[in-house]
């Protein structure tokens, strides 16, 4: 029995040879497309080397598919991707309390939805209060 256990702590073969890591981490690997000549796509650090190629060729042969910017993600169709709120009439509406967050992440948080916005994915909403 103990052999059998020390059987299943070896590292696969394909593994071998390769830096154990925790967590999910990613290496970024370029992956050269025509608009788009710097930008790199996330690969996990687990997948042996013959399967990082593969999947990098695969994107490279697809990157036309790929949403590279947020204004790429406009061509999804609404129906797919809106959602309702279903509230039942005569329900009293709660507002939530304000978030703060730390004046750093407050500024990345304002470009990330202005990048969002401008690229009509979101729009505001205004309800009555």
């Amino acid at each position: 029995m103990e052999n059998a256990r020390a059987i299943m702590k070896k590292p696969l073969e394909c593994n071998q040879g390769r830096k154990a890591t925790k967590g999910r981490r990613t290496k970024n690997e370029r992956c050269d497309t025509r608009r788009y000549l710097d930008q790199k796509a996330g690969i996990g650090s687990t997948p042996p080397y013959q399967t990082r190629g593969k999947l990098l060729n695969l994107i490279r042969k697809y990157k036309h598919v790929f949403a590279w910017e947020q204004t790429d993600k406009v061509r999804i169709s609404r129906e797919v991707i809106e959602h309702n709120m279903n509230v039942k009439p005569g329900n009293t509406v709660v507002k939530q309390k304000m978030r703060g967050y730390a004046g750093d992440r407050n500024k990345v948080i304002n470009i990330k939805v202005e990048k969002i916005i401008r690229a009509s994915i979101l729009r505001e909403a205004i309800f009555p209060s």
